[in-house]
């Protein structure tokens, strides 16, 4: 899971709704089935309307997951937990805390500009920049907020067996957990490095997502390929490959 905050003017309510954005044009319908965590969306934009500030109304706050599914009781305890710590300071008179998941119908696109986007689950959370009691601002800043949202989102990923970005650091993901594939193989080294960076591209075009397809692959356009480690645990095979005379371990 990957926490990306934000916050913007207005929009919002109709974004969720809709899902329309200027490099797409699938309506929200189409992207995603919808499903409503905590709050009232109606309620929100009301509130964001009734704000007179000209500054930002309302924190957006993204949970991205790089899980092809995660299970709605799971993303429901994840909300909750985020609510109890991120806004612990706000009783939910002081606040209306609003969050709904997105779990895509839609698992992949090319945008207008030839990009390839892959879908996953995620979950917008949005509060007003309002206390509703007191009539002042909410806000947060500062490092300290860095480091404690990092801890949180860390905490989540162990608790839960998610994929970390700690872990995934050459993943571009934006605030909808769309992973954008513009990686073109740039940190290959060594032998083959411009042969994998274009398999690698070959490979998320066509959505190979096993060994045996990979294999099946290279074989179909004339490559010699071998198993290595075949009669070893299966998480430590990988192919051997014959590319223009050259030997090459993937």
């Amino acid at each position: 899971m990957l926490i990306r905050r934000n916050s913007g003017k207005s929009g919002i309510k109709e974004y969720l709704e809709n899902g329309q954005k200027h490099d797409r044009y699938f309506s929200r319908d189409e992207l995603d089935e919808r499903v409503i965590l905590s709050g009232n969306l109606e309620i929100v934009d009301n509130i964001i309307n009734s704000m007179e500030t000209t500054g930002d109304k309302y924190f957006h706050i993204t949970l991205s997951f790089k899980e092809d599914y995660i299970d709605n009781d799971v993303l429901s305890k994840i909300n909750n937990e985020f609510r109890a710590y991120y806004f612990k300071s706000f009783t939910d008179d002081e606040i209306h805390y609003y969050a709904e998941a997105h779990l895509p119908r839609l698992k992949s696109y090319t945008t207008i500009g030839d990009k390839n986007v892959y879908r996953k689950p995620h979950i917008h959370v949005v509060v007003p920049k309002i206390n509703l009691l007191t009539n002042g601002a909410i806000n947060y800043y500062g490092t300290l907020e860095t480091n404690y949202i990092d801890a949180f989102q860390e905490y989540i990923n162990c608790k839960y067996g998610l994929e970390s970005p700690v872990d995934n650091p050459r993943y571009k993901i934006n605030q909808n957990s769309e992973f954008i594939s513009r990686y073109k193989g740039d940190g290959f080294i060594g032998k083959g490095k411009d042969f994998r960076g274009e398999l690698l591209n070959t490979i998320l075009k066509n959505n190979i997502n096993s060994l045996v397809e990979l294999d099946d692959y290279l074989r179909s356009v004339g490559h010699e390929t071998k198993y290595r480690n075949n009669n070893k645990d299966e998480k430590l095979r990988y192919l051997n490959v014959i590319n223009n005379g050259e030997s090459i371990n993937l």
